[in-house]
């Protein structure tokens, strides 16, 4: 491997991706490594940089290996795609990928690890079916959660003093969890039928609420998880000026909170897929979703 190669490794175990980093580092080659904890994090992490080949796991918080790929290919630019995948996994079924990703299990051998990078890197890609398809199928619903995007960056800043960045859109699963508070939403209108939901870690959501409140908490409690409502309510009311000249008249209902670690958000329809944002903070990341469909 004559050629200069970047790589991004992917995996919740730190040892994991120790072992594959040191075994990479101690080949006489030209290679540049990154890590990735979980799928979400390599995600944001391929949506600005460039990698030859991604080697990741398949059982992830967060996002896992198949959402990751499906992820990248849908909507990752073009000019960040990956060119090669690597499945490092003991539970790779190779009929659930197309024949360019490659699969190694775990346990593995440094000669075997090695042996399945050259495979990877001399394999060869095939570009996702219907993507533009599926681009123009989502085009409204894009159009739908800008608002909300907006909203949701003005409200953390003026009632939390949180500065928040949106990170990247993506589609989620309806079961996909990702966090231990949620405030949700419903949406209804004579057209239409939907629901908002906002989504934190515990530890960032206690940092949001102690900007909010003024007070310093430690653990989500009756004082404090009302807050979560009240940011629902705050960004839907400042997101629906724009819903309204985009031609949305919706009439918004009291939010609901839900409470639980890896607990689900169940939105008022039943779809196969959610669009959603990750939003970056100091201290941590947290996810805005939304679901509108015609009556």
């Amino acid at each position: 491997m004559s050629k200069s190669y970047s790589f991004l490794v992917v995996d919740d175990e730190e040892a994991i991706r120790d072992a594959i980093v040191s075994t990479l580092e101690s080949v006489e080659a030209d290679f540049t490594i990154l890590q990735a904890s979980d799928g979400a994090d390599a995600l944001r992490k391929i949506s600005v940089q460039k990698f030859d080949l991604v080697l990741t796991d398949l059982n992830m918080p967060k996002m896992d290996g198949h959402k990751l790929i499906q992820q990248i290919r849908e909507n990752v630019d073009k000019e960040f795609q990956p060119k090669h995948y690597l499945i490092v996994s003991s539970e790779a079924d190779p009929d659930d990928f197309d024949d360019d990703v490659i699969l190694l299990n775990k346990p593995f051998s440094a000669d075997e690890l090695m042996s399945s990078i050259k495979k990877a890197l001399t394999s060869k890609k095939k570009s996702a079916p219907a993507k533009k398809k599926k681009k123009a199928a989502n085009k409204i619903n894009v159009e739908f959660i800008n608002p909300f995007i907006d909203a949701t960056l003005e409200v953390l800043d003026v009632m939390c003093t949180t500065k928040a960045e949106k990170d990247f859109v993506f589609v989620k699963e309806p079961d996909d969890s990702f966090g231990d508070i949620s405030g949700v939403i419903p949406i209804r209108s004579a057209n239409y039928l939907g629901s908002m939901a906002i989504t934190f870690p515990e530890s960032v959501y206690l940092k949001v609420m102690s900007n909010m409140m003024g007070e310093e908490y430690t653990q989500i409690d009756d004082e404090n998880r009302d807050g979560v409502a009240e940011l629902c309510n705050q960004i839907f009311g400042n997101a629906k000026g724009a819903l309204v000249n985009q031609g949305y008249e919706l009439d918004m209902t009291i939010p609901k909170i839900v409470c639980g670690e890896d607990h689900i958000v169940e939105h008022e329809v039943d779809v196969n897929q959610v669009l959603a944002v990750y939003f970056k903070t100091e201290f941590g990341s947290f996810v805005v979703e939304c679901v509108l469909t015609e009556r």
